[in-house]
């Protein structure tokens, strides 16, 4: 048997060593829980972190997209909204996050009649399961409370097989919409246009033929009419002068400087001017297409009066003119329709050199007897620029005007063109030249 204090010796340690071990075990049991809390703390930390970047990228995705674009929870609110949406909308995220957006954009129709929450189909994303839907046309409405046209794709989000939220994509269009009904009007304008097309063609084509038929039967007066306007021109310059005149003898006479002289010189002048203007009609009425019949003329001296007729206005516009008149050529034909043609081509001429602002203007005019062919040449030549390739065939059509296109006389070289092919049995063409065009009138030589 052990002594007592042996016993109690032994105990002791027995004791201090079991107590250390207890105390060995729950410090390495703390370590333990606090390394797993830690574990958990790192995985939860980068899940959290991993999240963020998965928002962040969304974030950036979604801000860069063409469309608006809105999140909604179970419960139909807002989670979250791009900035594409905010655009449109007018209202900022942070305004309508855990709102109900049904209430606040899409609560009224087109018509401005309620749309409830049981007729809301994006509402109805959540609770429906359906697939998702897609609406070519609604309305939204703005924060300002003025709706615009919309389309959109509104689709639920699963997790685990259950609908915790759901997502709409939407597009403005607005202006789109407003093309549909401007083109449907536009369509609907031409199919009601298209329903009398044969019958305004065919009232077209009779109105031109009577057009035609007017040309042909009234020819003399359109010649007439033309002619007057450049007698008009004519008269211009000597009547500017008479009444400078007369104004210059009021003058003189106010301020007591009229003398018997001066009273001479000025009633010489307006003399002067008067023979001009005579000499003017006396051109035009001695036969002015009375000559019908096709006869013995002078083609020089039919040329020489037309050209002595423009003589004032070409002067006036300080335009060159050259001549090379052979002398008493003789052709078969009618008199006055040269006159007519030179008096055309050259007011044709003087109206491209102002209307181009053309610079050292001239006009060539030639005359030439081709003995080889019995021909008798006319070319009027000029420097105002040449007549584009598509239009030069259709310089001679009735009514063509190719004013600030081109050139061209429209119904006046149409009218020279058949009075030279109708009257006389010749010819008229327009050629570019370098610097300009050339007009080429060929008749017949008489006897030929």
């Amino acid at each position: 048997m052990m002594p007592y204090y042996t016993l109690e010796k032994k105990n002791i340690r027995i004791l201090i060593f079991s107590h250390a071990l207890f105390l060995l075990l729950g410090i390495g049991g703390i370590c333990f829980f606090f390394q797993r809390n830690k574990l958990r703390i790192i995985e939860r930390m980068a899940a959290e972190e991993k999240l963020r970047i998965s928002e962040k990228k969304f974030s950036l995705i979604t801000s860069v997209m063409g469309e608006g674009i809105y999140m909604l929870d179970k419960n139909n609110s807002l989670i979250f909204m791009n900035p594409e949406a905010q655009s449109l909308l007018g209202w900022k995220e942070e305004e309508l996050i855990g709102h109900s957006i049904h209430e606040i954009i899409h609560y009224q129709r087109a018509d401005g009649t309620p749309l409830s929450k049981e007729d809301c189909i994006v509402e109805g994303i959540i609770n429906s399961g359906e697939g998702g839907i897609r609406i070519d046309d609604d309305v939204f409405t703005k924060k300002d409370g003025s709706i615009f046209h919309v389309s959109y794709i509104s689709k639920p989000v699963k997790e685990d097989g259950k609908i915790i939220a759901s997502v709409t994509v939407f597009h403005d269009i607005t202006e789109r919409k407003k093309t549909a009904e401007a083109l449907k009007k536009k369509t609907q304008e031409i199919e009601r246009l298209n329903t009398d097309l044969e019958k305004k063609i065919a009232a077209e084509v009779q109105q031109n033929r009577l057009k035609d038929r007017l040309i042909a039967e009234q020819f003399h007066q359109f010649a007439i009419d033309e002619l007057m306007i450049n007698i008009a021109h004519q008269w211009r310059q000597p009547l500017n002068a008479i009444g400078m005149i007369a104004q210059s003898i009021r003058d003189d006479f106010q301020y007591k400087e009229l003398t018997n002289e001066s009273l001479d010189s000025s009633t010489k002048m307006i003399m002067e001017e008067l023979i001009k203007l005579s000499t003017t009609i006396k051109t035009i009425t001695d036969g002015h297409f009375k000559d019908e019949k096709r006869h013995e003329i002078n083609v020089s001296q039919a040329v020489m009066i037309g050209i002595n007729a423009m003589k004032n206005q070409l002067a006036s516009n300080n335009i060159s003119l050259e001549t090379k008149i052979e002398d008493d050529i003789l052709a078969l034909g009618s008199f006055n329709i040269i006159i007519q043609a030179i008096i055309t081509v050259i007011t044709n001429s003087l109206e491209i050199f102002i209307e181009r602002k053309i610079k050292d203007r001239y006009i060539k005019v030639e005359t030439i007897k081709d003995t080889t062919n019995n021909k008798v040449i006319i070319s009027i030549e000029d420097n105002g620029g040449g007549i584009d390739k598509e239009l030069i065939d259709k310089i001679f059509d009735p009514y063509f005007t190719t004013k600030f296109k081109s050139r061209g006389k429209g119904m006046s070289l149409y009218l020279v063109k058949t009075m030279i092919e109708r009257k006389m049995e010749g010819s008229i063409r327009i050629r570019n030249t370098y610097v300009g065009v050339e007009f080429i009138i060929e008749v017949c030589c008489y006897g030929s």
